[in-house]
């Protein structure tokens, strides 16, 4: 994969980046951590670390029971990933 291939795939995780609510916030930072880092570009690369660390620290707010649960199935918690 050449230069331009990584530079594509780094606008591509931007944008995905940039969406509110993304789910796999994490796993999208650590593929741009990567491809920055394959593609040579270490000031980029910083700046995908710094936010990985910032989301790695933020904290998941418990689901209750009774709860629609947050996998978006409609079911409650307590019946569907709960169980």
């Amino acid at each position: 994969m050449g230069q331009p291939q990584y530079e594509k795939a780094c606008s591509i995780l931007d944008r995905g980046l940039s969406e509110a609510g993304l789910r796999d916030r994490k796993d999208v930072l650590e593929r741009a951590v990567s491809y920055s880092e394959e593609g040579g570009n270490e000031e980029k690369a910083r700046f995908y670390k710094k936010e990985l660390r910032q989301a790695s620290s933020v904290r998941a707010v418990k689901v209750g029971r009774n709860e629609p649960c947050p996998c978006g199935s409609g079911k409650k918690y307590k019946k569907c990933c709960g169980a």
